[in-house]
């Protein structure tokens, strides 16, 4: 602990210094003493201190010592201090060794304070610390000690040859910060950059979702490739932090990780053996999100992504709140942007749902297709039945049909999930409280009895899925639902987690 204490001496006051009995201020002249010459690199400010008339101070400030006095014959004025500063300060600097930086510590005197004094010592690379008067009261030491913990962190050059060695980001960026900066706040990590991860990635990004993006995959040529063509667009986006690993330690601290890998399907495979396949790749990824990420939150996308929501749940330990799937929000899209087709009106006024399976057993909810309130089953109580003349049930199969029409066409899907999971993200980092059609545990809901992962309205914030929308069912569409659960549970029963 510094403590001060003014002495008297000669009839005069004068101010002591004691810090662990290392040094004090000793001189009715209030110049620096010395004792012990021990200097801390981590605890020391080079420092010169006029001391009244023709006394100088040049060494340095410490709680081990200071430095050493010099006496110049006659009045001092402002070309004897530098030239002063010059012959006995620099060689001191110099022999300090000091690793974090020096200072220049002066006090509010006319020729410390003078244009050309400040000139030399910015030629000389010297930061001035002002300090302006000596009175212990108006200047407590521990001021100055708070002041020498900012210069360390700034890291000014140790000497004139550490000054040639400085980078020029070194010479043009000054370190202001004390203490480790703040980490990412809104971290969103992508894994597998394929044509799925890539346009979610993408999506997350145009929408300024996050102020960090990670990307994952095994396979580092294509995804060392995909990182550096989305930094390259980075001045483009809001998002200056793209970075990309084989190794899962990149993705530490997430707070959303958006899982996209997964095998696909092979000609003539069963689903049952294609969804062990993807349970063996679930087994690496997820041990090691968890272990990087423990609070994060989990978007599965990859198909079947119900089983794999659920087969994600059962893996990671997380609490049902932050497993999530992707579900049929996407479905759900699809079914709006058609019956907006039908009904020529942009299909955010048509309001529609497709819960269950995301796939062929999906159930739409035709006893709650709205457009502005007016239920579309009051105009035509036929709606969505073999027996409806309009043939609005070609609406829901073109929903599911979509996604193969769209892959024999270019290949595969990707920007309408991509856009989808984007939506589903921008919910959970801005905690809208949205409902969305997502994939949770429904056991004990509808008739559901066995435990699968099916799409039902959800509340999603910056926690999770927060609430389950309680819908109001027909028995027709209920006993899909039920449907929908056990072709599921006939394949899930058959894994081993």
């Amino acid at each position: 602990m510094t403590i001060w204490r003014i002495q008297r001496r000669n009839g005069r006051r004068s101010c002591g210094l004691m810090r662990h009995k290392c040094s004090f201020l000793s001189s009715t002249r209030h110049v620096w003493g010395k004792k012990k010459d021990e200097y801390n690199p981590k605890i020391t400010i080079p420092i010169v201190k006029h001391g009244g008339g023709n006394v100088i101070l040049w060494g340095c400030f410490s709680a081990k010592g200071t430095g050493r006095l010099h006496r110049i014959e006659g009045r001092m004025d402002g070309a004897m201090y530098r030239k002063s500063l010059a012959n006995n300060l620099l060689p001191s600097v110099r022999a300090l060794k000091m690793s974090r930086g020096w200072v220049f510590q002066n006090d509010n005197d006319p020729k410390h304070t003078a244009r050309a004094t400040k000139e030399w010592l910015h030629k000389k690379y010297l930061k001035v610390l002002e300090w302006p008067s000596q009175s212990p009261d108006l200047n407590p030491i521990k001021h100055l000690w708070r002041e020498l913990k900012v210069c360390i962190a700034q890291r000014q050059p140790r000497n004139l040859k550490d000054l040639e060695k400085m980078t020029t980001k070194e010479k043009l960026i000054q370190h202001v910060l004390v203490g480790e900066p703040i980490g990412s706040r809104n971290k969103v990590t992508v894994v597998g950059v394929g044509m799925v991860g890539m346009a979610s990635a993408v999506s997350v990004l145009l929408k300024d979702l996050c102020d960090e993006l990670c990307l994952i995959d095994v396979m580092e040529d294509k995804l060392k490739g995909e990182v550096m063509d989305l930094q390259h667009g980075s001045l483009f986006c809001k998002t200056h932090k793209i970075v990309g690993e084989k190794d899962y330690s990149v993705t530490a601290h997430s707070k959303v990780v958006i899982i996209t890998a997964g095998a696909r399907q092979q000609e003539g495979e069963s689903r049952l053996n294609l969804v062990k396949r993807n349970v063996d790749i679930f087994k690496f990824i997820i041990p090691q999100i968890v272990k990087y990420s423990p609070n994060a939150i989990l978007l599965v996308v990859s198909n079947p992504v119900d089983i794999l929501t659920y087969v994600a749940w059962k893996l990671s330990g997380f609490p049902r709140h932050r497993v999530i799937g992707s579900g049929t929000n996407l479905d759900s899209g699809r079914f709006r942007h058609l019956m907006g087709e039908k009904l020529h009106i942009h299909p955010s006024s048509c309001h529609a749902w497709v819960i269950g399976e995301h796939g062929d057993s999906s159930v739409p909810v035709w006893s709650g297709v709205n457009v502005a309130g007016v239920c579309l089953k009051a105009l035509n109580p036929d709606i969505g039945t073999d027996a409806d003349k309009e043939d609005w049930n070609k609406v829901h199969k073109m929903v599911v049909d979509s996604a193969y029409e769209v892959i024999k066409l270019k290949g595969y899907t990707s920007w309408a999930i991509g856009m989808s999971v984007a939506d589903l993200v921008e919910s959970l980092v801005k905690n809208l409280h949205k409902v969305h059609p997502v994939s949770t545990l429904v056991k004990g809901m509808h008739g559901v009895k066995d435990e699968v992962f099916l799409s039902v309205p959800c509340v999603l914030g910056n926690s999770g899925l927060t609430d389950i929308i309680q819908m109001t069912l027909k028995p027709e569409e209920e006993k899909q639902l039920i449907k929908s659960a056990e072709t599921l549970w006939g394949v899930q029963k058959e894994l081993t987690l």
